[in-house]
């Protein structure tokens, strides 16, 4: 008694096995902080666990969030936990307050939770890649790249700390077994592409 209203359904009314709904349609109804005034499907969850928004089959992963068909493509197996699928672009946000980052974070049980990590930086306009928890690349927002560097100064900034007499910084090679092939470093002025080459 009293656990059914017109608009609620007061769980911790309900005792006793509950009977499968079908044949009817529920709009309008809230469930222990779920509303919905939907007229059609919104979510579904299937046998398997499988959540869809937008659609009523999701398409082998955890979670499938569907604008409009992309056409017959289903996930790699790598990277179904979720898909984002639209039949044009597609993007996913991330929003932080002004002085603060987003945040992408991978990594395992073992290693632990913060390995491989991608920060954008809303204060400083600063996007930064980490390898094993240490910064490996960070792009400024004047577009300079530093590698070993949190500093760049020029368009490519390349740094070491390794010690020793002879220090390999960069190599530049070609993998190919064709006759008379080379591998050149070029320098150049733009408005005479090819002129001054050092190779």
């Amino acid at each position: 008694a009293g656990a059914f209203t017109s608009t609620t359904i007061d769980a911790t009314k309900l005792t006793g096995a509950l009977p499968a709904i079908s044949g009817a349609a529920l709009t309008g109804v809230g469930v222990a902080g779920i509303s919905s005034s939907a007229d059609a499907t919104a979510i579904t969850i299937d046998s398997s666990e499988q959540v869809g928004i937008g659609t009523a089959s999701p398409d082998s992963c955890l979670l499938h969030v569907h604008s409009a068909t992309a056409g017959s493509v289903s996930p790699n197996a790598a990277a179904d936990e979720l898909v984002l699928e639209n039949s044009g672009a597609v993007g996913m946000s991330m929003f932080g307050g002004a002085s603060s980052t987003c945040t992408i974070a991978m990594g395992d049980a073992t290693a632990g939770n913060y390995r491989g990590v991608i920060i954008y930086d809303n204060n400083n306009s600063n996007m930064t890649f980490k390898t094993a928890n240490v910064e490996a690349l960070r792009i400024d927002a004047s577009q300079r790249v530093g590698i070993g560097t949190a500093s760049p100064a020029f368009p490519l900034n390349i740094e070491s700390t390794a010690g020793g007499s002879i220090v390999d910084v960069i190599a530049i090679g070609n993998k190919s077994t064709d006759a008379n092939t080379e591998a050149r470093m070029m320098f150049t002025a733009w408005s005479a592409y090819g002129n001054g080459a050092i190779g």
